[in-house]
């Protein structure tokens, strides 16, 4: 392999692991975003599932 093949070799290798690791780190805010969104629901769940049928707003807007 001549040394201008090798360097070019050594470019897309540095390439490649650049892209892997920041298409890893893009993966690790999408788990966390999700994380967030479940853990989110859950308690919202709890929450309705909790309260009293009098206590949730009636439907429509209200007018004294």
């Amino acid at each position: 392999m001549s040394k201008i093949k090798s360097k070019w070799a050594i470019v897309r290798l540095m390439v490649f692991f650049a892209i892997l690791v920041f298409t890893y780190h893009i993966g690790q805010l999408l788990w966390g975003i999700i994380a967030i969104v479940i853990v989110f629901w859950i308690f919202m769940l709890c929450d309705c599932l909790q309260r009293n049928t009098d206590d949730f707003p009636s439907k429509g807007i209200m007018i004294n």
